[in-house]
């Protein structure tokens, strides 16, 4: 049995070894640069199972709003970027370039 657990604690070590930074990574760097910012929102209230109206009403705006910047048609301002940070945790640089 401990020569198993010893077995395990050398591969694991083996697989840190081996890893690599999920940025440096030919996938993540395909998807960063087809990630828009509507995509971003999308992803964001989807891992957190909420709908387009529980977005919105956070938000305090339409859910047309929404729509359309979930689907690119409408750009998302510096002020609605710094919002979805504050409602998603994250930086308000994935909403909008500045």
């Amino acid at each position: 049995m401990k020569e198993n657990i010893d077995n395990l604690s050398k591969n694991e070590k083996k697989l840190d070894e081996e890893s690599v930074a999920l940025e440096s990574t030919d996938w993540y760097k395909k998807m960063s640069a087809e990630m828009t910012p509507g995509k971003a929102i999308r992803a964001d209230r989807g891992l957190r199972g909420w709908t387009q109206n529980v977005l919105a009403q956070k938000l305090g705006i339409s859910i047309q709003n929404l729509s359309a910047m979930e689907h690119d048609r409408r750009p998302v301002s510096k002020k609605m970027a710094t919002k979805l940070s504050q409602v998603f945790g994250a930086p308000p640089e994935t909403y909008f370039k500045f």
